[in-house]
């Protein structure tokens, strides 16, 4: 077998091994229902597909509200509503782990980025699990928003990027495939992925190769986003009754940046760096990134300030009722990529900065697992609906809005009544009976479910770290 050859087997074996792993991990960590509005939306609409193959059917009686940012999750939940009614119609175990295949598949894309940078599979193997389970990415396993399928576009679009700058066949088909994802599950992708990487592309392949070749790029590329825009247009007119509608209706973006960007970034109770503190050193990755594939690291700067300053704007910047800032849950693939590197260049370093180095992003990585644990044992719906309990509220019906308003304005300022303190807080109280387990394996003690996908979890991903250690001789590294 030549080195080429054994290098596919090897990458392969370590793709599989950990999708299988991330995914077995995720099913040990569901809670086994839907909980937000959004996930029993779209839900009903891919359990009206598969009952009735109809839009308009109602649900449990009630009429049936739309999916109101693209279809994605409810095609997703067609083939698992299948399983769900057949094996345990009464509940939403299989349903509601759409998004757990979803997530460990992109651990799987993400990891073939990092060979493409040019690390070692070892490395590339760790920026999975950086991203796979130090991020909110287990979290929103557990929940059918439709983040981590856009999340799944973008990692295969900047895969195909990285495989078209090396001149591969498949490269301009996964650019192609990884935008019309991001749009299936969210037709503001079109804004916040698709155009910017389309711009980006004369930065992995020079402009004189890009026009002597269009006709060899120009189909993969545009043909699958033709294919999910017009069955868009085709579901617009269904559910609207006119094609051409955005996601958001009649509410504008109208709120202001600063404000917008604080939130999403900064902020105590809705700021990105305190629901995934590993990925500061992300930040740090990415610009040294800059120096060596300055292509990738400024697709990832762009990718993520865009999205931040899209969703800064909309007047529930950090995706209202959810755990942290939902709508950045790409980022934490874009820079767990940043981590990577952090992690590679520091084994240039003297052996008293490396171990400095690797230290701090320890503790970083320890940070992010506590806060992934507060993430699964304090439900993020419990603060909402102890601020909006009736009777901790005015009677008045305006009166309690406002109140509800200056008390979610809290969660965004201060530490005290942020998210964060709140689950903390309820942890403490734990052992005393304040706050049950409340995944779906693992109340009122271990099953034999639970475990067994924690062990299948921790053999697949030792795995593909072993097998990530037998790289062949020769591979480049930064």
């Amino acid at each position: 077998m030549h080195r080429t050859e054994r290098q596919v087997v090897l990458d392969r074996t370590i793709v599989a091994a950990l999708v299988l792993g991330l995914f077995a991990f995720y099913v040990s960590i569901q809670a086994g229902v839907l909980v937000s509005r959004d996930a029993e939306t779209m839900a009903s609409v891919g359990r009206n597909l598969w009952l009735h193959a109809s839009l308009h059917r109602h649900l449990h009686g009630r009429p049936n509200s739309w999916s109101p940012y693209g279809i994605g999750v409810s095609l997703m939940t067609v083939p698992l509503w299948a399983l769900q009614l057949h094996l345990a119609p009464h509940g939403q175990g299989w349903v509601s782990s759409g998004n757990a295949v979803v997530t460990a598949v992109t651990g799987g894309f993400l990891y073939r980025c990092g060979v493409e940078v040019g690390w070692r599979r070892t490395v590339a193997v760790i920026t999975v699990l950086v991203f796979g389970l130090l991020t909110m990415a287990p979290m929103y396993s557990t929940e059918m928003f439709s983040e981590p399928g856009v999340t799944l576009g973008v990692v295969v679009t900047l895969l195909g990027l990285l495989l078209w700058s090396r001149r591969s066949r498949h490269g301009p088909w996964l650019v192609g495939v990884g935008l019309a994802i991001a749009v299936l599950f969210r037709t503001d992708s079109y804004a916040t992925v698709v155009v910017p990487s389309l711009v980006l592309v004369p930065l992995f392949v020079p402009p004189r190769d890009l026009r002597s070749t269009v006709r060899r790029w120009l189909a993969p590329v545009a043909l699958p986003l033709v294919v999910v825009s017009a069955w868009t247009l085709v579901y617009n007119e269904i559910r609207f009754r006119t094609a051409f509608v955005t996601s958001y209706g009649r509410v504008s973006f109208t709120n202001p940046l600063p404000d917008g960007v604080y939130r999403l970034v900064l902020s105590p109770g809705k700021g990105f760096f305190w629901y995934d503190p590993v990925l500061l050193a992300g930040v740090v990755g990415v610009v040294l990134l800059y120096r060596r594939r300055r292509a990738v690291a400024t697709t990832i700067a762009v990718l993520s300030v865009i999205r931040v300053l899209v969703f800064a704007k909309w007047p529930f910047p950090d995706g209202s009722v959810a755990w942290g800032p939902r709508f950045l849950l790409p980022l934490c693939a874009l820079l767990s990529l940043g981590v990577g590197e952090a992690i590679a260049r520091s084994g240039n370093l003297t052996r008293r900065r490396r171990l400095w180095a690797r230290g701090a992003i320890g503790v970083l990585g320890a940070a992010s697992a506590f806060v992934n644990v507060l993430s699964l044992w304090v439900p993020y719906e419990q603060q909402h609906h102890d601020f909006t309990a009736s009777n901790t509220l005015p009677t008045d019906h305006a009166l309690a809005l406002v109140e509800i308003q200056r008390r979610q304005a809290l969660t965004f300022n201060r530490w005290s009544h942020s998210p964060l303190h709140y689950a903390v807080t309820h942890l403490a109280h734990a052992s005393r009976g304040g706050v049950g387990f409340p995944l779906r394996w693992w109340q009122g003690g271990w099953s034999v479910p639970g475990i067994t996908a924690l062990v299948v979890a921790i053999a697949a991903l030792s795995f593909a770290l072993r097998a990530a250690g037998q790289e062949p001789r020769g591979v480049e590294t930064p």
